[in-house]
C-alpha cells in the first residue's frame, strides 16, 4: 500500500484529488490544508469521488503525517512552498528507497 499526501487543498489541490481518486490500487491518502474551509470542501469532494473515506485522513498540519510517505504533492501557494519543503525535509517524510 502506497502512502500519498496532497498539501494544499484549494482548487488545484482538489484537481489532484480527482486524479488520485482514479487509482485502482489500494492506497492511503493524507490531505493537508491549514484552511478549515478548504478541508471541508476537500472532504465533500473526496466523498463525491470515492464514496468511501476509510482510506484517507484530513489534517490541518504537517505534524500529523507519518514519517514514511511515498508521494507528496505540494499544491500550496508559492509563499508557503519553501517552508513546507523544509519541514518535510527536516522530518524526513519521503521514502526514497535508500
Amino acid at each position: 500500500m502506497k502512502k500519498i499526501a496532497i498539501i494544499g487543498l484549494g482548487n488545484i489541490g482538489r484537481h489532484y484529488m480527482t486524479g488520485l481518486s482514479k487509482l485502482k490500487k489500494n492506497n492511503f491518502f493524507f490531505f493537508i490544508d491549514i484552511s478549515n474551509t478548504n478541508l471541508k470542501k476537500a472532504k465533500n469532494h473526496w466523498k463525491f469521488l470515492r464514496k468511501n473515506n476509510d482510506n484517507c485522513k484530513f489534517y490541518n498540519s504537517l505534524e500529523h503525517l507519518p514519517k514514511r510517505i511515498d508521494l507528496i504533492i505540494i499544491s500550496s501557494t508559492a509563499e508557503s512552498r519553501l517552508k513546507i519543503i523544509q519541514k518535510i525535509k527536516k522530518k524526513a517524510l519521503l521514502n526514497f528507497g535508500y
